[in-house]
């Protein structure tokens, strides 16, 4: 829904801290646990306002635990949010390659919902000349329910997202995308939300 709210009428700071309960509780229930997850403190559809910001965080936790990989939320039009935030991740990694190419980061771009060919289509990536698909077998789908679950708050939406989700994802190598072109012709997503 607009603002994340799926019709809720709680004022934005209210909102802001249920959604941050809500994610540690399922990146709990996936076994990470609180003192490895960072919050912006961010508003929904906000983020936008404060690319930079993300940025330099994103590259100091990429500075800071050194991964081999980083997964970003696929450019696809899906949630303007999910975009700002892969838009910021893949220039964090590529400053982060620039500054340190005797241990690069490999980045990966995932699935999660697109309106590609005015179909909305979930956990399946827009195709992309010259990359290649990996689809992945959630290893135990049932808990990755159990952790989607915990966004109550967003239930309304995220129950269409759960029912349709196959039990593969969808990973690639992050493409060349080009950020001044929209991810694909058609209307996006968040294009189809009601005003």
């Amino acid at each position: 829904g607009r603002n994340g709210q799926s019709g809720n009428l709680i004022p934005p700071d209210d909102f802001a801290s249920l959604r941050e309960q809500e994610s540690i509780a399922a990146l709990g229930v996936l076994g990470i646990p609180r003192e490895r997850i960072a919050s912006l403190g961010i508003h929904d559809q906000s983020t936008v306002r404060h690319i930079n910001k993300i940025v330099e965080s994103i590259y100091s936790k990429i500075k800071e635990n050194r991964p081999k990989i980083v997964l970003l939320p696929a450019w696809e039009g899906a949630h303007p949010d999910h975009d700002i935030i892969h838009f910021c991740t893949a220039i964090a990694v590529a400053e982060y390659n620039q500054n340190h190419p005797d241990s690069p980061v490999i980045p990966f771009e995932y699935a999660e919902y697109n309106n590609f060919s005015d179909t909305v289509n979930y956990k399946q990536l827009i195709p992309v000349k010259a990359t290649q698909n990996i689809r992945i077998r959630l290893p135990n789908r049932e808990m990755w329910i159990f952790a989607m679950e915990k966004h109550k708050s967003q239930m309304e939406d995220l129950s269409k997202f759960i029912q349709s989700a196959p039990s593969l994802d969808e990973v690639r190598l992050l493409p060349q995308h080009n950020y001044l072109e929209r991810p694909h012709s058609g209307k996006l997503y968040y294009e189809t939300w009601p005003c």
